[in-house]
């Protein structure tokens, strides 16, 4: 997804990646912008950026890339560690 994606677009994404946890739709860009706001107002933040935090609060995947076969084994992981 990406920060000027419609609801349609961003949905439709969720959906096809199977997605269960909730999903913030960022309609103004102010989640986005709040991460690095740069002085000309545009966030300097790396995204995508994917992170898994496992039940002790430990990130446990990081990654910069969309990387979706990574980023669901990394959660699977977690998962099965609780």
């Amino acid at each position: 997804m990406d920060v000027e994606d419609s609801f349609e677009r961003s949905y439709g994404w969720v959906v096809e990646a199977g997605v269960t946890l909730p999903v913030l739709l960022d309609r103004d860009g102010a989640a986005y912008e709040s991460y690095a706001p740069s002085e000309s107002g545009h966030s300097t933040s790396p995204f995508p950026l994917q992170v898994v935090v496992d039940g002790e609060g430990v990130i446990t995947y990081l990654s910069r890339e969309n990387l979706p076969d990574q980023v669901r084994a990394a959660i699977d992981a977690a998962l099965e560690a609780l």
